[in-house]
């Protein structure tokens, strides 16, 4: 049975009426995979609804709030332009952190038709606004400038003053729509994100040119002439790998030619260490994508392949068609406008563990060379000196438990996809257990990559509600570490017995055998139970820090 769709509660708030905005953010968010519940407030309710704490903004709990703040609204309609936006907007975000788990995105104010008269003061005040705000807001906040979809619909389909006059919508409805379906597919990425991994040809796509004949010093990546597409490309990775993704690069070339252009073409903007794998050689492409999968624990529908042959792009498709392959334009000007467009890529919300990931699978490969010389897996098991921190899911964690929750396919025991709004209620439900976990060995701190949430069930039970493990700590026996946590507080609080149940789906196939191999015992109605009051001494090689004293218990 597959698992229902990820569903986010979504506030939105602003100084217009939002309601077809409110729509297409449902349109958006469901054709990117995700149920978005949206509830609009009225306009010009933004700074009540946040600051009020009896207002129905505290009642709920938010996945994401989206804030609007449309021109018409800040000049009177052009009329009296306000100052210290910026500042008005970074109160109201201070203020929805101090209460709310919500993650926050904001739509920047519109172009005005004034704008039009390169005289009017209404174009300085604008980007003014707009500058203001980016510098007064980090990059947890996803900012959405309207002005891309005001250009694709035109403006003599967005701009329609009545609607303002007799409605107080900024735009024609349908435009508000087509609006919302951006953010909304901009903010499922929040839930779900499609591509974790990026791997691309480098001959012609890269760079232009065939480095095996045209040579080092031949392939063109000069950023003012017919290098310049190739270079905006490379700049468009980089930023993606700044915010979470993973580079490898395929392709079929001598390696040390491809070392060379690294090291001597100074015009590149991606380094080496930049991919987390390199594959120069004369295999099938998907041959070399299905060994880095491995290498990578990763599994192969979180990869994108960008390659500028029509072969290689159809040979991917039909040996491996979990790989999303997409049809790059026969132009390499045409490279970074298409895959923009195309949306694969989103990454609305960049936590420290995105910044971090590069480096976590340099050290792993670290860790492979270290498995290579022991010699057996429990000697290198033993010899990484494991350690878990037992975390509750709290202001400082819960970001990065809604992230794993929802983009965990592998190791995800039931599929569900929770918001944060869920995470909290039954994080702050006290007869429950919301733990998140980091794990940390000789070679460096893989940061938090596991969560396990199991909630009451019955006067002496509890259900394993949700369980994830990051693909890049599989293999090490981290989930006893967190088995062997749950049953101590299980035991401790005279629960006697722990249910768990396994949601299959075409990826979680890793843990289809866990809690078997964890000593729970099926039942005839397909569920799991472990009795808590028998102690679990399966975790022989990880040791656990308590939540509450930090000390370390579980193996030596």
């Amino acid at each position: 049975m597959e698992a229902s769709l990820p569903r986010l509660k979504v506030f939105l708030a602003g100084n217009a009426t939002l309601r077809p905005m409110a729509a297409g953010i449902r349109e958006g968010a469901l054709a990117a995979g995700v149920d978005a519940l949206v509830t609009d407030a009225p306009a010009d309710q933004l700074g009540p609804m946040v600051f009020d704490p009896a207002s129905a903004f505290h009642a709920e709990r938010w996945d994401v709030a989206v804030l609007h703040l449309s021109s018409l609204g800040l000049t009177a309609a052009g009329t009296a332009p306000r100052d210290g936006v910026a500042g008005d907007l970074a109160a109201v975000v201070a203020a929805i952190r101090s209460r709310s788990d919500a993650r926050i995105a904001v739509v920047l104010p519109e172009p005005l038709e004034e704008e039009w008269d390169p005289s009017s003061p209404l174009a300085a005040w604008r980007a003014g606004v707009v500058a203001a705000i980016r510098a007064a807001l980090d990059d947890r906040v996803l900012v959405i400038d309207p002005t891309p979809t005001l250009l694709e619909v035109g403006a003599a389909s967005w701009y329609a003053a009545r609607f303002w006059y007799h409605a107080k919508l900024p735009c024609h409805p349908t435009a508000l729509a087509a609006l919302g379906r951006r953010v909304g597919r901009g903010i499922a990425a929040a839930a779900v994100r499609p591509v974790k991994v990026v791997a691309c040809d480098l001959d012609n796509v890269l760079w232009g040119g065939i480095v095996g004949e045209d040579g080092c010093h031949g392939i063109a990546l000069d950023v003012h002439g017919g290098g310049g597409p190739f270079i905006r490309l490379q700049a468009y990775l980089k930023h993606l790998a700044g915010r979470g993704l993973l580079l490898v690069a395929v392709s079929k070339n001598n390696p040390d030619d491809v070392r060379t252009v690294f090291r001597e073409r100074r015009e590149m903007l991606l380094g080496w260490d930049d991919f987390a794998c390199v594959r120069a050689n004369w295999e099938p492409k998907s041959a070399n994508l299905r060994s880095i999968a491995g290498e990578l624990n990763l599994g192969l529908q979180s990869f994108a392949f960008l390659d500028d042959s029509p072969f290689e792009r159809a040979e991917v498709r039909a040996a491996l068609p979990e790989v999303t392959v997409p049809e790059l334009p026969a132009t390499p000007e045409d490279y970074v406008p298409f895959l923009v467009r195309s949306g694969l890529f989103g990454t609305p919300f960049v936590t420290g563990e995105d910044r971090e990931r590069q480096r976590h699978y340099r050290e792993n490969q670290a860790r492979r060379d270290a498995a290579q010389a022991a010699p057996d897996l429990a000697g290198f098991l033993d010899s990484l000196e494991l350690a878990v921190a037992e975390l509750p899911i709290d202001a400082a964690s819960i970001e990065r438990a809604v992230q794993l929750i929802g983009k965990t396919n592998q190791f995800n025991l039931t599929g569900r996809r929770h918001g944060a709004a869920a995470v909290r209620a039954m994080a702050d439900d006290p007869a429950g257990f919301a733990r998140c976990f980091r794990v940390t060995d000789r070679f460096g701190d893989n940061g938090i990559t596991g969560v396990l949430i199991a909630t009451p069930d019955g006067d002496d039970g509890c259900r394993i509600d949700t369980w994830v493990l990051s693909c890049r700590v599989m293999g090490r026996t981290v989930e006893r570490a967190m088995f062997a946590a749950l049953v101590e507080w299980a035991a401790a609080r005279g629960i006697r017995r722990i249910i768990g149940e396994h949601v299959p789906s075409d990826r979680n196939q890793p843990v289809a055998g866990l809690l078997p191999e964890l000593g729970f015992e099926r039942g005839e109605d397909g569920l799991y139970r472990y009795d808590a009051a028998r102690p679990y001494t399966g975790n022989r090689h990880v040791r656990v820090a308590a939540i509450d004293q930090g000390s370390a218990r579980g193996a030596p």
